[in-house]
């Protein structure tokens, strides 16, 4: 009888209490093949380009246009903190309670920057009147993608945490 005990309040540790941290990593893996969203379109003589984002990075080389320049360099860093949040969500599954709360915390500021990285790039990339740059369907999915990242993960949390001291 000890034993099943131990093993359901193992199971309902893990399972239970990790459940967001789960979540938010299935979705940091996902947003590793964004590299090949096309987040740009460009237009030339009547004929229209998909810039992929690991393409785009090209665009960085240019500074004339700083609008572009500092959009794509804010779609790199929200890039770079999606992926910083999967060894961060990997490891939060198996660290121990005292240190859910501290993953907790750096998990949201991960998903609440990436969010802001990839807004703060569709808006710079707004701001490219004066190039034949249309802005592509890829950076709405990013931006789709961390706002259900970010909701998911704090509901999740939130529902989780309530339940948990019911029980």
């Amino acid at each position: 009888m000890e034993t099943n005990e131990k093993k359901y309040i193992f199971t309902r540790h893990i399972f239970q209490n990790r459940i967001p941290f789960l979540v938010s990593s299935i979705f940091s893996f996902v947003m590793i093949f964004s590299l090949f969203l096309p987040v740009v379109i460009t237009r030339v003589a009547s004929k229209e380009t998909l810039v992929l984002l690991y393409q785009s990075f090209a665009y960085m080389e240019d500074r004339q246009d700083q609008e572009l320049f500092l959009s794509i360099l804010f779609l790199t860093f929200g890039y770079v903190f999606s992926l910083l949040s999967l060894p961060l969500g990997i490891s939060s599954l198996f660290v121990n309670q005292k240190m859910v709360r501290r993953h907790f915390l750096a998990m949201l500021g991960l998903t609440i920057i990436t969010f802001a990285c990839y807004l703060v790039g569709l808006i710079e990339m707004m701001q490219c009147k004066n190039l034949s740059i249309l802005i592509g369907p890829g950076l709405y999915i990013l931006i789709a993608i961390s706002i259900v990242n970010l909701t998911s993960f704090f509901v999740l949390y939130l529902l989780l945490k309530n339940s948990d001291k019911r029980l």
